[in-house]
Order: structure tokens, then sequence, then C-alpha cells
């Protein structure tokens, strides 16, 4: 006896527009990370991409767990992109100096000139360099962010009433502090036994 194989079920059309959402979503994410546009609302706003700003957010926001994954992932990987456009930025010398010619001169020789800062592009191209740094160290701040933070522990919470008031009373001695007597007297704490 021989077994008829099982009818592929149909793709509902409900099925195949979440799938073809999905896609959109992805597509996003993928010129976030990579593409020249850095924000969904510029994204989205090309039909071609099949998915609106809102809808975007809706599903970033009710969809799940794998695609707030996805969208964090390219938000680091273009906080990475917008390092690397520093350093070209940085690098990038063109139009940083204008050559104008000399008041009277008519010719061409090399005295007929002046060299010139641009000072707008100097100054364009530092907004457009920190205005990354700034984007990046929000995207992607324990890579590109200003504020280091630093994790001690002193073990204080394995210390007894006693070798914590012992710790207490060296660090005032060592700031100069008195500490006033009733501070000196731990409370035990009250048991039910």
């Amino acid at each position: 006896m021989t077994s008829k194989p099982k009818a592929k079920r149909r793709t509902t059309a409900r099925e195949k527009k979440a799938r073809e959402y999905r896609r959109a979503f992805e597509r996003v994410c993928d010129l976030l990370a990579d593409g020249p546009k850095n924000s969904v609302k510029e994204i989205t706003e090309d039909k071609k991409i099949g998915l609106s700003r809102s809808g975007f957010y809706k599903m970033l926001y009710g969809g799940g767990g794998d695609l707030v994954d996805r969208y964090a992932r390219a938000r680091e990987m273009q906080a990475d992109r917008m390092a690397e456009e520093i350093l070209a930025i940085a690098d990038d010398g063109d139009g940083d100096v204008v050559v104008v010619k000399k008041k009277g001169r008519k010719g061409d020789k090399a005295e007929d000139f002046e060299i010139h800062a641009d000072h707008e592009a100097v100054h364009r191209s530092r907004l457009r360099v920190d205005t990354r740094k700034w984007l990046a160290g929000k995207l992607r701040p324990k890579v590109y962010g200003d504020k280091q933070v630093v994790d001690v522990n002193h073990g204080l919470e394995k210390m007894n009433d006693d070798e914590l008031m012992a710790r207490a009373k060296q660090l005032a001695d060592r700031l100069g502090i008195t500490l006033p007597e009733k501070l000196l007297k731990p409370a035990r704490h009250q048991g039910t036994g």
C-alpha cells in the first residue's frame, strides 16, 4: 500500500502580504546599515520600498524580538559606517582652499594668484564630522560614546555590619570627616526568633 503525498497547503493572501512586509522591513534595515540615507523617514519615502514609516515602526514595536534585533544590528552597522565616514571627511581636503586672482593682475602666472582658506567649507566638514560622532555615540555608545563606565565591586555586600562600620570609619578618617556617634553604633536587624 502506498500513501499519497500530502497536498501542499496554499499560501494565503495574508501570509503573502506579511512576507512582503517582512522583506520590506529587512530592506529598510539594510539601507540603514549600508545606504546613503540615514533615517527611516528618508528610506520609507521611496515608494519602491513598499512600507510606510508608520508601518515600519508598527512592525518594529509589534513584531517580536527578531525584528528588534535586526533593527538594532542595522543601527550598530550604521554607527560603524559613520565612523568610517568621519575619517573620509577629515582626510578630504578638497574645497578647503580657494585660488583667487589678485586684483589688477591679468596674467596666468603663479604670482598672479592668491590662496585663501574656504572657512565655510572647513566649518561644513567640521559639522559633518561632529554630527556623525554624536550619532555614532548614540547608536553605539559602548564603542563610540564619550561616557566611560567603570564597574568597581568592593565586595561590600559580603561584609557584616561590624566590617562595614570599620570600613566607614577608615574612609571617614582618610577624608577628615567625623562620623556622628549615632552612626557608629550599627543597627542590629530585628529577627523573629
